[in-house]
Parts: C-alpha cells; structure tokens; sequence
C-alpha cells in the first residue's frame, strides 16, 4: 500500500513513518518543514519519499497524492499556544488545508483519508464526570474549534472514499522531532534536569497515548478491510474508529 502522511516530518509523523516503513508500507512525506527536515534524515529506504510544500496549496498536493492509496493527514497547527500567535492562519491550515486535502484525495481517487484530530475537542467536562467517546463535543479552545470544523467538513464526505477520525488523547514519548511542551513529556524533561515537576489540575483526568501505539493504530486503521468499516457507523476517539461515510 502506498501511503501519503501530510505533516509527517512532526512529533507523530516521524514515529508514524518509520512503523509503517518496518511494516513494508511504501511511506511519502508531504511537509512544510517550518522545524527543518533533520527528522527524515534517518530515511534512506527506497520505498520512502518527500514532497516539501504547503497543505493550502493544491497543486503540491496533487503532485504528492498521484497514485497513492492512502492519506494519513497529521498536518496543522497544534496547540492553543501556537494557534493564538495567528488565530486566521490556524483556521486557514487546521481547517482550509484539511478541506483542500480531502478535495484533492477525491480527484485523485485516494481509497482512505485518516484524520488525525484531538481529544481537546471535548473541553472540559462536569465536575466528578469521566468524559468518553460518546461525550458531546465542546471545544474551548482555538485548537480545538479548529479541529471540530476540520472534523466537520470530513464527516460531510458523501463520496467513495473511506474517511476515518482518530481523536488522540495527549501524546507521550520520544521522537527525532521531540516536543517537550507535552505534560508527560515535559515532566520526564524536568525530572532529567532535576527541575521542579509543575502539575496542572491536579484533580482533573486526562487521557494519555504513547506515540509508539499512535503509529500502530494509524496502521490498523489502513489495514482494516472496508467491509468492516461499511458495517459501521459510530464516532470515537482516544484511537478508535471515527464515522465512514460512503455512496
């Protein structure tokens, strides 16, 4: 299977790449690279390659998709940190990109656009309450409205191909391209330096996800049969299967 990951030079991307390259996927990279392209320098399989360009701009993004089977769209801006510096370019990648991408996966006869979205779309919940995946949606954020709309406009795909939703719950673990602005991540950074271990909402739940497990469930959901995903209908997060819509 030949598979395209949009924003595949970041945190998940390059751990995602890298799985799938061991499981004998055929791996293309489409990236900006605004943090440099250190991250891929590691690949030197054949069956990977890269495209530099912009997920707004539609005739790279046709160039990387000619033939591909697959796309694993991680591209955006991320975190509400990020967001705010320049709320209308958020809105303009997180949601315009994500629109123009799965445009172009239809032209292109793409079979299946995985989505990879976030469990901040859900907020904050009620006090003394878990939130599971069938908890309203209640972003709070820039970030998350971002991705509430992306996830919109991918649920209203009324075409053959097979879309899948994956709302992750805050990522740990290392990777060539390592963010340590992640709780888990920045208290293990802390505690190697022997700073002080700041814990924010100490009686608030969140959930976590290893970014070794990310990969392996983005490979999982492009290796199940769409017979399955046909029989399906639900919407879910924290790595489970998202809604498919089909003709």
């Amino acid at each position: 299977m030949k598979v395209l990951i949009l924003g595949g030079a970041g945190h998940i991307g390059v751990i995602t790449v890298a799985h799938l390259l061991r499981q004998g996927f055929e791996v293309s990279v489409f990236d900006k690279n605004i943090f440099g392209a250190s991250s891929l320098l590691a690949f030197s399989d054949p069956s990977f390659r890269f495209f530099h360009g912009d997920i707004r701009d539609a005739e790279a993004l046709f160039a990387a998709m000619k033939g591909v089977d697959a796309v694993v769209h991680l591209a955006a801006v991320v975190g509400e940190p990020a967001c705010l510096v320049d709320p209308a370019a958020t809105r303009s990648i997180n949601l315009g990109g994500t629109e123009l991408a799965l445009s172009v996966a239809q032209k292109c006869d793409v079979e299946r656009f995985i989505f990879i979205s976030t469990c901040s779309n859900y907020g904050i919940s009620t006090p003394n309450t878990l939130t599971t995946e069938d908890s309203p949606l209640n972003p709070i954020t820039e970030y998350a409205v971002s991705k509430v709309l992306a996830e919109q406009a991918v649920l209203a795909n009324i075409t053959p191909l097979t879309t899948i939703i994956l709302r992750f719950g805050t990522i740990c673990g290392l990777s060539p391209r390592m963010r340590f602005d992640l709780l888990v991540n920045d208290m293990a950074r802390a505690a190697v330096l022997d700073m002080p271990i700041k814990v924010f909402a100490p009686d608030a739940w969140r959930p976590f996800l290893h970014i070794k497990d990310a990969a392996r469930v983005i490979e999982h959901c492009l290796k199940t049969p769409d017979a399955y995903l046909k029989s399906k209908n639900i919407q879910c997060s924290f790595g489970k299967l998202s809604k498919k819509r089909s003709n």
